[in-house]
């Protein structure tokens, strides 16, 4: 993190997420941009964050709720 401190990813545990934009597909995945839904930024920092959304899920980082 750029901006200092240390991520707490325990915070995030049970928050919903929403993608808001897909950057781009390639061989390793497709990277997409999420916000939280409750408007909060990650980590008291950043607004959105990148990732790549399949590997998030085969990871078990995010789930998805339709």
């Amino acid at each position: 993190m750029k901006k200092g401190g240390f991520p707490n990813y325990e915070s995030l545990v049970g928050k919903r997420i929403k993608v808001i934009k897909i950057a781009k597909e390639n061989k390793s995945g497709t990277i997409v941009t999420f916000e939280l839904e409750n408007g909060n930024k990650f980590f008291g920092t950043h607004k959105v964050i990148d990732g790549n959304i399949e590997k998030a899920i085969e990871n078990g980082e995010i789930t998805a709720v339709l």
